[in-house]
């Protein structure tokens, strides 16, 4: 890993414990203050999980030109959201076990899934885990742990609709944004493996 990846990477955790840290500072601490820390973490990490899966979709729309240096450091984007979104992952724990707040078993259950999934991705995100697992499997890993992401901040953002109407459309908007970019990139490499 070279020095800026790290850099971004750890750079990009701290930023998110800042994030999270900030409703502690402003606000009592009880339930919501840890709630909010939580959510606030949430859509940190968000950002850096839209930018790293759209990256192969937007150099393959679009090539050349900063889309191209966008996917060259996809894997350093990828670890970002891994980071910001562990930071998330200690805030969510600390309102859970310090205030009490609770959540269903299929939270539980699903986020701790998904959770497995993200530490996989993390931990494979290197070239010699790619000649260890093989591409396709490699591959393979990280399709189901990006889409299992993707469905999870999917229903998040769905459920704020109602409650949050500005936050939750334009977050189902830019996913659904993503989704269609990653079907025309689809497209476009079949058409293209076609014509040779």
């Amino acid at each position: 890993m070279r020095v800026s990846s790290f850099k971004l990477i750890s750079g990009v955790a701290l930023a998110g414990l800042f994030v999270g840290t900030l409703p502690f500072l402003s606000m009592p601490l009880d339930q919501e203050t840890a709630n909010a820390a939580a959510r606030m973490t949430a859509r940190w990490s968000f950002c850096w999980f839209i930018l790293a899966w759209s990256a192969s979709s937007l150099a393959t729309l679009w090539p050349g030109g900063w889309r191209e240096t966008f996917l060259r450091h996809r894997r350093a984007v990828g670890l970002s959201f891994a980071g910001a979104h562990f930071v998330h992952a200690g805030f969510f724990l600390i309102a859970i076990f310090g205030f009490g707040v609770e959540r269903p078993l299929a939270t539980y259950l699903g986020g701790g899934f998904v959770y497995l999934l993200i530490a996989a991705m993390a931990a494979t995100s290197n070239d010699a885990s790619v000649r260890w697992l093989g591409w396709k499997r490699w591959k393979l890993l990280h399709a189901i742990g990006g889409w299992a992401a993707l469905a999870v901040f999917s229903s998040s953002y769905a459920g704020r609709i109602p409650d949050m109407p500005v936050l939750g459309v334009t977050s189902v908007g830019i996913i659904l944004t993503a989704v269609l970019l990653r079907g025309l990139a689809w497209r476009k490499r079949r058409l293209s493996a076609r014509a040779h």
